[in-house]
């Protein structure tokens, strides 16, 4: 597996860091083996610390399973506020897909994983990716503001913080003032908390087209970070939309 730097441009236009994770050449000349699926790699930390080196080891276990995986930077608090962490991951996604003949990916064929708080922000790209929340829209001049794209191929959240308004809560009664303040930094209010929860988008129908992406959740035995019920109300909310979810415990 060889790892480079890349960077992409992000919601803004600042140049944020790529890591790469790709597995061995394939043959050149075999059109049907030169393409592999791509996963981009959104990493956790509260929404406010992290880099795109923090899931190096599950992301070379990906690359050797013959995935190409784009670990990304992106805004995040106190310096920057929600949404512009889902904004960045969108340009992101756009960014790989349109470079993805140089990593031999297919980029109809690329997904979305992202572990505790970077779960979150990789289904609220996936569920919608053309909403005000993923989309930089003050700049009349922006060449995205009307660009629809396509949601991921597929989504993987790890122990994902889908509702950031009820781990608050939680966090609030368990005096877990990191996380507290960590999510305030970010979100800057309990009123943004709700509006990104993904069981609420869902709920709401603030979703794009007839399908969502397949979806699989992984969860550990015990999470003193992300409660059972927060990811027990995703799992109600995905399946009465009616998408396809997998649950790993």
């Amino acid at each position: 597996v060889t790892v480079l730097y890349e960077t992409y441009l992000n919601a803004v236009g600042d140049p944020m860091r790529v890591q790469f994770f790709v597995p061995p050449p394939l043959v050149a000349n075999d059109t049907k083996a030169a393409i592999r699926p791509g996963i981009l790699n959104v990493h956790g930390g509260i929404w406010t610390f992290g880099d795109c080196t923090v899931d190096q080891v599950p992301n070379m276990g990906l690359a050797r399973a013959g995935f190409v995986v784009a670990a990304i930077d992106f805004r995040m608090g106190p310096d920057y506020q929600h949404p512009a962490a889902s904004q960045d991951v969108r340009k992101a996604l756009v960014w790989f897909r349109d470079n993805a003949e140089r990593f031999q990916v297919d980029p109809t064929n690329i997904g979305i994983v992202g572990a505790s708080s970077g779960g979150h922000l990789a289904m609220n790209v996936g569920i919608a990716p053309n909403s005000k929340q993923c989309i930089v829209s003050d700049d009349e001049n922006d060449d995205e503001k009307d660009t629809i794209i396509a949601p991921p191929k597929f989504l993987i959240a790890l122990w994902p913080v889908s509702c950031p308004f009820s781990r608050f809560g939680y966090a609030k009664q368990a005096n877990l003032e990191r996380i507290i303040n960590a999510q305030m930094a970010y979100f800057g209010s309990e009123d943004a908390m709700r509006e990104a929860s993904i069981p609420r988008m869902l709920t709401a129908g603030e979703t794009e087209g007839d399908t969502l992406p397949p979806l699989l959740v992984v969860t550990p035995g015990e999470d003193g970070n992300v409660p059972a019920d927060i990811t027990f109300d995703l799992i109600k909310a995905w399946q009465k939309w009616g998408g396809s979810l997998l649950e790993y415990a």
